[in-house]
């Protein structure tokens, strides 16, 4: 389109990057896969949320177990497999190049695997991880919008305070992050849909008038009534 594909400022450098993108992340067949997984979570595993609800509630050695094969799985799965390549030409095909490749059930396999071991391992949580999650929607949305420069406030960090300091950074600015864009996106695409709601509840009523007429309910009649109408010969 002639735009410029990741404005530094994000929707402050080109407006039109709030209703569009300019380049997009992952392939055709990635955003399939992506697709699958939220129909099948939709339409299969919505309905049996009674027994997702009990895979979070297992002791703690099961899900202390649960984290440890999920470290090492992703371990053996990045050991294996190819996380990125920084070598490719188009760096929006960087992540995970191989996924598609020859292997795929395999693939499809592990990433599931690895997303129930982390649902075992993770339960209920605590507060403030239950809070993170109440905010991922609006996390999402800020996240499109507007650029973190995460590598470049790890580098600082580590060489300000070394390892340490790169830890503290690496959690402690995405839970920032979320408790403040995250909230504040998510606070105003519900305002908004609430708003939408509200408008429609005025004018759908009123676009229904004058429409057809209600429909006329049969009236059965009382079995008592009809047996003494039919001895009256009626």
């Amino acid at each position: 389109m002639g735009l410029q594909e990741s404005p530094a400022n994000g929707a402050l450098d080109d407006p039109t990057f709030i209703l569009l993108e300019h380049s997009f992340w992952w392939s055709v067949g990635a955003k399939f896969y992506f697709a699958a997984c939220y129909l099948f979570a939709f339409h299969y595993m919505a309905p049996k949320a009674k027994l997702i609800a009990q895979a979070t509630k297992q002791s703690s050695v099961v899900r202390g177990l649960a984290f440890v094969g999920f470290i090492v799985l992703t371990a053996l799965w990045q050991k294996i497999s190819v996380p990125y390549d920084p070598m490719l030409k188009d760096e929006e095909l960087s992540d995970w190049p191989t996924f598609l490749g020859i292997f795929y059930p395999l693939q499809i396999a592990t990433d599931w695997a690895c997303m129930i071991l982390l649902v075992v391992s993770v339960g209920k949580g605590f507060y403030l991880i239950r809070v993170l999650g109440e905010s991922i929607l609006g996390t999402m949305i800020s996240h499109m919008y507007f650029a973190l420069p995460f590598g470049m406030v790890l580098g600082v960090a580590y060489n300000t305070g070394g390892t340490m300091a790169v830890l503290v950074a690496f959690f402690l600015i995405p839970v920032l992050w979320i408790l403040s864009f995250g909230v504040g996106f998510q606070y105003c695409a519900l305002k908004v849909v609430d708003v939408l709601t509200t408008a429609w509840g005025y004018v759908g009523p009123a676009s229904t008038k004058g429409g057809l007429p209600e429909p006329i309910e049969e009236v059965q009649p009382d079995p008592a009534q009809a047996r003494l109408w039919r001895r009256s010969g009626r």
